[in-house]
């Protein structure tokens, strides 16, 4: 499985479908031309998990076809996000004071930085507006410092499958994400070149998750183990 062609071959399936494509044209107006949409990440977030049901529904699968984890996996996710978290903790309590020592650079790296639709609000509201002419003039910036950080934008656009797994919080999805960090990055940063195209983006982001959908399907077609570091299936 290669994660990185979903992106690409969301373009193919929306333009061979003309109800996705018109679909996903009204919600690309609607969020380009009401300005609420550019702040409030609920109702971005609402808005791409209406295209990710609508293209399940396209490929006859409901939401209760999705197999949830079972109560072994769900006890194995919550240790494993307990080690995480000591480790992340450590981690800061040694690092904490390391910087660049200029202000104005650890500013400038913040600003740059995508806004992630699972950052905190005040977090997402502010980069969403401060960014914005960065984004639009300088958009190789925004690609240049995401592309570190491409595994949580893959997360983001795969969270609908993952909350219908029973993986609902940020910190279980990162446990997730952990485990299968390569495959992550792969679709994560395909879909981020595509969405910092300038004008356009907001539609490839749309796009995107129309591939993460996609993802979906294919992983509960090869009954794939999240919990397994080894990608392995389950019966």
């Amino acid at each position: 499985m290669q994660p990185s062609r979903y992106p690409i071959e969301a373009l193919y399936y929306v333009g061979r479908q003309p109800d996705v494509l018109q679909f996903l044209i009204r919600l690309f107006f609607k969020e380009f031309l009401v300005p609420i949409f550019w702040i409030f990440k609920s109702l971005v977030q609402k808005d791409h998990r209406l295209v990710f049901q609508f293209v399940l529904k396209q490929h006859g699968i409901s939401p209760d076809q999705i197999r949830p984890l079972t109560a072994a996996n769900h006890q194995q996710l919550q240790a494993v996000m307990q080690q995480m978290q000591a480790a992340k903790q450590k981690e800061y309590s040694q690092h904490k004071n390391l910087s660049t020592q200029n202000p104005y650079v650890d500013w400038a790296m913040w600003l740059v930085k995508p806004p992630s639709m699972s950052s905190g609000k005040t977090e997402y509201v502010v980069k969403r507006i401060l960014t914005a002419p960065i984004r639009s003039v300088l958009p190789f910036l925004t690609v240049l410092f995401g592309a570190a950080n491409s595994h949580t934008q893959a997360r983001d656009a795969l969270g609908p499958y993952l909350e219908l797994k029973g993986v609902r919080t940020t910190e279980e999805q990162d446990v997730i994400v952990e485990k299968h960090k390569l495959m992550f990055y792969q679709f994560g940063w395909a879909a981020l070149v595509l969405s910092c195209i300038p004008i356009i983006g907001t539609f490839f982001a749309f796009t995107n998750t129309v591939g993460a959908a996609l993802w979906a399907i294919a992983l509960e077609k090869e009954k794939f183990d999240l919990m397994s570091d080894e990608g392995k299936k389950f019966s």
